[in-house]
């Protein structure tokens, strides 16, 4: 069965496509090396926390639909610094059997 594999990477920092690049790529040796293909990629360029993150709500809608079956992002507080977000949102994938995997855990 393939996998359908995704990334998300956010940045509130000024030079936040540097940031978020970075993210990406490192996510993708990720990725690459646990034998998965991304399918697609999520970015929240210089967005705040309490700002919405529409990317994020995005890949939450897909993963709901089942277009996604992996994400990988580099640390848990890409997702959300505040723990009850970041809990609603690992429910959520829990819900919809999408494993969530972070380069932190990985290192």
């Amino acid at each position: 069965m393939i996998k359908i594999c995704a990334i998300y990477a956010r940045s509130s920092v000024t030079n936040a496509e540097f940031a978020q690049n970075l993210q990406i790529d490192r996510c993708t040796i990720l990725a690459t090396s646990c034998g998965d293909e991304v399918s697609a990629t999520y970015a929240d360029s210089g967005v705040a926390a309490n700002a919405g993150k529409p990317e994020l709500r995005r890949l939450l809608a897909d993963c709901v639909a089942g277009r996604i079956d992996t994400i990988y992002t580099s640390s848990r507080d890409r997702i959300s610094r505040n723990l009850d977000d970041f809990l609603s949102f690992m429910s959520i994938t829990q819900k919809h059997d999408v494993q969530v995997l972070f380069l932190e855990d990985a290192v």
